[in-house]
């Protein structure tokens, strides 16, 4: 026996309700592979942890971090390393992450940020053999990078 349920949904967006009507399609069989769920031109609610994967750097003195590969970069340090302003940013995304930085075997090496990075707090990196740095970055713009040192492991 069908039945039919009334429902109101004016307090729905129209986003919200698009994706009741495509839900209600795949549920009738009309669509496969539909909702995804996520859409890049609006707000999503994310239920299950969401996790990008990790990029790694080749070293070089100088790297500038390519912000469309990613968000979270690791490089293997085999000298001294200074971080170019990163480039590829969408505008307005306000994307950050995490930069872990490991020395090498010989340690004793430094990590510096270019002018287009300002530091947050105090940096006092262990340049021990081995060790990893960890820092959070926010890029703001173009020219205007946050970054933080969190921690050494």
């Amino acid at each position: 026996m069908k039945k039919t349920i009334i429902v109101d949904i004016s307090f729905l967006t129209p986003y919200e309700v698009n994706m009741l009507e495509e839900t209600q399609q795949v549920m009738r069989g009309g669509r496969t592979g539909y909702p995804t769920g996520a859409s890049t031109d609006v707000s999503n609610r994310w239920t299950k942890a969401q996790a990008g994967a990790v990029i790694t750097l080749t070293y070089s003195a100088n790297i500038g971090i390519d912000a469309s590969l990613g968000n979270n970069f690791a490089v293997a340090m085999e000298g001294d390393l200074t971080f170019d302003a990163p480039t590829n940013i969408q505008a307005d995304t306000m994307q950050g992450g995490i930069i872990k930085v490991t020395q090498d075997p010989t340690g004793g090496r430094v990590t510096t940020f270019g002018a287009n990075w300002m530091k947050v707090g105090t940096f006092s990196e262990d340049t021990s053999a081995n060790k990893t740095a960890l820092y959070q970055y926010t890029v703001i713009d173009q020219t205007h990078v946050l970054v933080q040192h969190l921690g050494d492991i």
